[in-house]
């Protein structure tokens, strides 16, 4: 079967490769002369650590009261809760130190008129109450 519409093979050209010329007709090794390097300019220093220096300084003066009140809350908080995990690995030991206790007690007796929260300082007050029964239990023990 012979296909029609199909011509011959055609003459495939080659491309001419010519000298390829710089844009201004002078040679790469001559952009990098000591005159086209001073053309580039001076390399400032930057001035965004300066500025970034300044903003960390007025953060760090900076005193919103109810930030640091939640802050020390937060603090607090955390005191507690560790003396109140601590005393909870004593229970498990099977030992509750008269030391602990009391040291509790009055870190909760200071924390409870600090509390702004109602819910938080009944909390406290119950907390504080238990560890004062228990000193005095400890206290009635012969």
């Amino acid at each position: 079967m012979r296909t029609s519409g199909v011509s011959a093979s055609r003459r495939i050209e080659t491309a001419r490769r010519g000298k390829v010329s710089s844009a201004a007709g002078r040679p790469f090794a001559d952009h990098l002369s000591a005159d086209a390097l001073g053309e580039a300019g001076q390399v400032l220093a930057p001035a965004g650590i300066a500025v970034i220096d300044g903003l960390l300084a007025v953060q760090e003066v900076e005193n919103d009261p109810q930030q640091e009140t939640r802050r020390n809350a937060l603090r607090h908080g955390a005191e507690v809760l560790q003396q109140l995990d601590d005393l909870r690995h004593d229970i498990l030991a099977g030992r509750v130190p008269e030391a602990r206790l009391r040291a509790l007690a009055t870190t909760l007796a200071s924390r409870i008129a600090l509390a702004t929260d109602p819910d938080l300082a009944v909390v406290l007050e119950e907390i504080h109450l238990r560890a004062e029964v228990e000193l005095a239990k400890l206290d009635a023990a012969p």
